[in-house]
């Protein structure tokens, strides 16, 4: 793994370590791990492997997993803490402001990555759609 790709990699390594942070806590008190603590596990296995898998799925799969942690679908602390917003009368769903923080700083870091990633994609639809065009008025 090159230095570039490890820093790419850094939100994703605070979460891990603050999850490891947070099972260790659960084992060495009188603290019940709830179903957010062990989908926490599961799903930090699934981005790994994803992860490992290819430079193009790292991006997107650790930018999924933040906002699966945003949106409080596992907890990356011993106590799950959540909070809302207010905007213009409406409430926001429960967010996690941990993730929320790890989500904004992988997408400003791989931010290149990213959009590179979205202009691949457009680049295959439009090469498609010139073939497609191409074999039409033949």
């Amino acid at each position: 793994m090159t230095t570039k790709r490890l820093l790419q990699f850094i939100p994703f390594i605070i979460a891990i370590g603050t999850i490891v942070r947070c099972w260790i806590e659960i084992l060495t008190s009188n603290l019940i791990a709830q179903w957010q603590h062990y989908s926490a596990i599961a799903l930090v296995a699934i981005t790994i492997y994803f992860a490992l898998k290819s430079a193009t799925y790292s991006a997107i799969s650790v930018g999924l997993f933040l906002l699966l942690g945003t949106m409080n679908a596992f907890s990356m602390t011993s106590t799950i803490e959540s909070f809302q917003l207010r905007i213009a009368g409406l409430m926001t769903p429960p967010l996690n402001g941990l993730s929320l923080g790890l989500l904004l700083l992988h997408l400003v870091m791989n931010s290149a990555v990213l959009i590179n990633l979205y202009l691949d994609k457009r680049e295959r639809q439009f090469a498609k759609n010139y073939k497609k065009d191409k074999d039409i008025q033949s």
